[in-house]
């Protein structure tokens, strides 16, 4: 099981919250290259990236739990946004995207 929060210098690694929909849609959700090879398709408006993070808030953390790695505040750059959802079978699965203009975070 993952901990709660785990922070170094560096970076933040926490759980997935509601405020994180606009960073997550903008930086990757709706681009069509970045989700090219993943099984769903590009969010077509920041509702269809809330709801999935509503999914991901309502699943029991024992079976999977959405978290998201950052850069700290303190490190002085922004890093891209990072998802891992782990699982039951103990699998991860990391969603990330480059950095790029007019990104959010």
């Amino acid at each position: 099981m993952l901990p709660e929060r785990l922070e170094t210098d560096r970076l933040i690694l926490r759980p997935i919250t509601r405020n994180d929909a606009p960073a997550i849609f903008v930086g990757y959700a709706q681009d069509p290259e970045v989700v090219r090879y993943v099984s769903w398709r590009p969010h077509q408006r920041l509702s269809d990236t809330e709801t999935y993070i509503a999914r991901c808030l309502a699943m029991p953390p024992d079976v999977a739990r959405t978290m998201c790695l950052s850069a700290a505040p303190r490190a002085g750059s922004w890093a891209p946004l990072i998802c891992v959802v782990p699982s039951r079978t103990g699998s991860i699965a990391v969603m990330s995207w480059p950095a790029r203009s007019g990104a959010a975070g």
